[in-house]
């Protein structure tokens, strides 16, 4: 994973609050030039790449952004782009199931949701906002697309992760009774299965991280996501051309700080978003990115 930088070159986990920046640095801190975000255009077409995903048939989804440093090896490994987002939990829904009804015809909508806000901490937040927009920007100029919105990404930040991939599955899918209360999962397609779980921890006062229930998150907690970015080719009709999307999909969750219980009793926000529109349609694809551990001190995340 990647850390982001502000436009002079300080990085971003060094604006937060006092506590929260300890905190970040426990974790770790970058040491090869693909792990620091670019600050500029010029930058960014020395550091990154868009490159066709073979996996993905449909040709308004089948783009991915990866490291021109780690992906130009031997045979066809690739290494996707993916960054440190921090922020305070806005709304979460991380069940295992996500948002799915038990409905069939909804399965390839269903996913997990988190969204985060600044908290007031616009220092960091701005500089966030600013690198995922820049790499929109870099994403428009090498497809020679228009961005739908001309920054993508604005106040709040919503990642998303798909539930179900298609795939032939010719077992049932099983998972604890307290995964899937209702028992939806008996309702599932026999062309979908279940993605595997979203790797879940807490970081502790030491540093060190352990896993952690997904139910123990809340909002106001703050937390690192690891993300990547979903490259959609939009043509719709309230639109005058083919535009470019850009959706930020999440892979990993770690709690750092924990909310005051106030917050933590709190109802959530709703979320107004399209479901649907953020995940791609096909079985998940397999590629490597920089080793270590899931949670190890780098907090990368190893297929």
């Amino acid at each position: 994973m990647s850390f982001l930088t502000s436009g002079d070159g300080i990085l971003t986990m060094n604006l937060w609050p006092l506590a929260e920046k300890d905190r970040l640095l426990k974790i770790a801190s970058p040491t090869r030039s693909w792990e620091i975000f670019p600050t500029n255009i010029e930058s960014m077409v020395e550091w990154a790449e868009v490159i066709k995903d073979t996996n993905v048939r449909s040709k308004y989804r089948n783009k991915i952004v990866v490291y021109k440093e780690l992906s130009n090896g031997v045979g066809n490994i690739v290494y996707p782009v993916s960054v440190r987002l921090n922020g305070y939990i806005r709304n979460i829904d991380v069940g295992r199931l996500g948002d799915w009804d038990g409905k069939p015809e909804n399965v390839h909508a269903a996913s997990q949701t988190i969204s985060l806000e600044s908290n007031g901490c616009a220092e960091a937040w701005n500089s966030t906002l600013e690198c995922l927009n820049l790499m929109a920007y870099f994403m428009s100029r090498t497809m020679n697309i228009p961005l739908e919105r001309e920054k993508p990404f604005f106040r709040n930040l919503v990642l998303q992760r798909k539930v179900f991939y298609r795939s032939k599955r010719e077992e049932a899918v099983t998972v604890p009774r307290s995964d899937d209360p209702n028992g939806l999962l008996q309702f599932l397609p026999n062309e979908w299965d279940l993605n595997e779980d979203l790797p879940i921890g807490q970081q502790l006062n030491d540093g060190s991280i352990k896993r952690y229930n997904r139910i123990l998150l809340s909002t106001g907690d703050f937390v690192e996501v690891c993300a990547s970015f979903d490259i959609v080719i939009s043509r719709q009709s309230t639109f005058p051309r083919t535009s470019l999307k850009l959706f930020l999909c999440m892979s990993q969750i770690l709690s750092i700080i924990r909310a005051p219980l106030s917050l933590e009793m709190k109802d959530s926000r709703g979320i107004k978003r399209n479901a649907g529109d953020a995940m791609i349609d096909a079985a998940p694809v397999i590629k490597k990115r920089p080793n270590e551990m899931v949670f190890s001190k780098t907090g990368h995340v190893v297929e």
